[in-house]
């Protein structure tokens, strides 16, 4: 009897095929969720999509709204004798650090929907 022949009343054996890959990572990369879509987490898809893009917006419309009072802020400690990046962040207003910390959760939010579409489905 040959080792390769079915064995009567032996369970089916289950591909293992990847969900997840380095194409849909790229396609995440580019748009927040298209990795999701393509591996049929719809759901996941538009939580991303639209999560991402809500922050991001945010963030942005934060800091343009703040902008002639960070701007003002960023040139007082520039021209002073000694700038640093701490001491411009203290000076700026309170929008436009909100501003900043809503693009930095949307950078990250993007990062998390990178890896979990390079992931796959779970």
């Amino acid at each position: 009897m040959s080792v390769n022949s079915i064995t009567p009343g032996a369970a089916p054996v289950q591909s293992t095929k990847k969900n997840g890959g380095a194409g849909k990572a790229v396609a995440s990369a580019f748009v927040p969720g298209l990795g999701q879509f393509c591996d049929g987490r719809i759901g996941d898809g538009f939580g991303y999509l639209l999560g991402t893009a809500g922050v991001l917006h945010t963030g942005v419309s934060l800091i343009k709204e703040n902008r002639e009072a960070a701007e003002k802020a960023i040139d007082s400690v520039v021209f002073s004798n000694k700038p640093t990046a701490m001491r411009i962040l203290a000076n700026l207003p309170k929008g436009s650090k909100l501003g900043l910390a809503a693009l930095a959760v949307g950078v990250g939010v993007w990062v998390r929907n990178i890896v979990d579409a390079y992931k796959g489905k779970r």
